[in-house]
């Protein structure tokens, strides 16, 4: 259905960088932001709000999540933007697989293990 978005985040090498990937399968919408110096729950907030605050209100009726500490200020994030936010079953991905199509692909372009901070939005 449109409006349910998925949402993940690709680590960088070292964990130190970070790819956040947010996917309407239904539209094929696909949101990439880039988080160049951390994964904290407060750069993954921002990074979320201003990806969400480009689409649609209409567009953004609910997140699905990784489990992960890196959304733990979630209930920021549904203020912000007006979307309900849920999280997946843990270690299942079969819950958000056009997301995980996604990383996928991105995992192949930058390759595994590279430091993404070297790429820009």
């Amino acid at each position: 259905m449109v409006g349910e978005l998925k949402g993940d985040l690709i680590i960088g090498a070292r964990g130190n960088s970070a790819i956040v990937t947010i996917v309407d399968r239904a539209i094929r919408l696909n949101l990439i932001g880039d988080l160049p110096k951390g994964h904290d729950a407060a750069r993954v907030l921002a990074c979320c709000t201003e990806l969400l605050e480009r689409v649609p209100a209409m567009l953004r009726r609910t997140l699905t999540w990784d489990q992960g500490t890196e959304i733990a200020r979630h209930d920021d994030l549904a203020s912000a933007v007006g979307t309900d936010v849920s999280f997946a079953e843990p270690h299942s991905p079969r819950m958000r697989p056009s997301n995980e199509h996604v990383n996928t692909q991105l995992r192949r372009y930058v390759g595994k293990g590279t430091d993404l901070s070297i790429y820009s939005q």
